[in-house]
């Protein structure tokens, strides 16, 4: 398992590395990040002495599904047109000294493809030579297929859902014909109550010629649902995944990072990557959403990377404290190491 831990984190620092530009100050911050996240937890500070190395940008709060789990659009948060970002200031966010060492960029949402300007922004980050990665339902690729094939991203990570699969087909066809087209991930969150749905996952991958496949771990701050989330003693998830990794070595599949019943808080987000909406207010990272302008203001703080809210998240990394009730039940709280057992 170590070897495969090392391999797979080795890669994807190696992957952030070949877009750094020869500059000093961009190596030094790497090593500091890479450093800082090699060291046990209780070594670890609250305060950062280095940058992020990659941001994500919610492009806006709107979306044109609504689904049960999302935890941005819910009935205490709907959503706000307010909250489509536009050119100004989103060069404010990619152009700010706080990310000028960022290598990869996220755009989500809502659905970032409602956002009509979003095709700009993949154009202004091209130009900068950031990796680009969206995240979408994948509803309106076909629609917006030619805008998409003048302005390609590197990776668009396309969630699944059972029943609205069949109108992005035609979308994944349109996608294999371009000449630089996008690493596309299926993205499909597994829970103790839909283990088997992952063979006809990875075949459904397979049929429309996608790269890879990820699978994520049920996500809850709730604890009357916490009999979904997939725990490393969950022996049927462990044996399904030993049979669907036998049947399907020909294609890439990313495993849901499993939860574990005592381990000592070791998240990476809140140390590695930069969360912020329209409006520069900061989120401790993807799942602590909407972003807030309590956990810092990218526009008007100092340091909000370092603000008090934030440091409050990584005092959690030291023995003797518990971490934030929002991460109780999160699949990163442990770092990745339970994604490759």
């Amino acid at each position: 398992m170590f070897n495969l831990i090392g391999y797979k984190k080795f890669r994807t620092a190696t992957k952030l590395a070949s877009y750094m530009p020869i500059s000093l100050g961009y190596y030094q911050n790497f090593a500091k990040a890479i450093s800082y996240n090699l060291l046990p937890p209780r070594y670890k500070s609250p305060k950062l002495t280095f940058c992020p190395l990659s941001v994500t940008i919610y492009l806006n709060t709107m979306c044109n599904y609504r689904c049960s789990f999302c935890f941005l659009i819910t009935e205490n948060h709907i959503g706000t047109k307010k909250k489509n970002i536009d050119m100004e200031k989103f060069l404010k966010i990619v152009d700010h000294p706080r990310n000028k060492f960022a290598t990869r960029f996220t755009l989500g949402g809502g659905e970032p493809f409602l956002n009509k300007e979003i095709f700009n922004f993949i154009t202004e980050l091209r130009k900068r030579k950031k990796l680009i990665s969206v995240y979408t339902n994948g509803s309106l690729i076909s629609r917006q297929f030619e805008k998409f094939r003048d302005n390609p991203t590197d990776y668009l990570n396309i969630s699944h859902y059972d029943d609205k699969f069949p109108s992005i087909i035609d979308g994944l066809q349109k996608l294999q014909n371009m000449r630089n087209k996008p690493i596309i991930r299926l993205s499909k969150i597994i829970s103790t109550e839909n283990i088997d749905d992952m063979d006809k996952m990875v075949r459904l991958a397979k049929k429309y010629k996608i790269d890879s496949v990820i699978f994520q771990n049920y996500f809850t701050t709730e604890d009357k649902e916490k009999q979904k989330i997939i725990y490393d003693d969950n022996e049927i998830f462990f044996e399904e995944k030993k049979r669907v990794s036998k049947d399907h070595k020909d294609i890439e599949i990313l495993w849901p990072n499993v939860m574990r019943r005592q381990a000592a808080f070791n998240c990476q987000n809140i140390s590695l990557n930069a969360t912020y909406d329209a409006d520069g207010d900061l989120s401790p990272c993807c799942f602590i959403v909407p972003p807030e302008e309590k956990f810092g203001n990218l526009f008007t703080d100092g340091d909000p990377w370092n603000s008090e809210a934030m440091t409050s998240f990584r005092k959690a990394y030291k023995k003797e404290k518990k971490e934030h009730s929002s991460c109780k039940y999160c699949y990163f709280r442990h770092g990745l190491d339970g994604r490759y057992r």
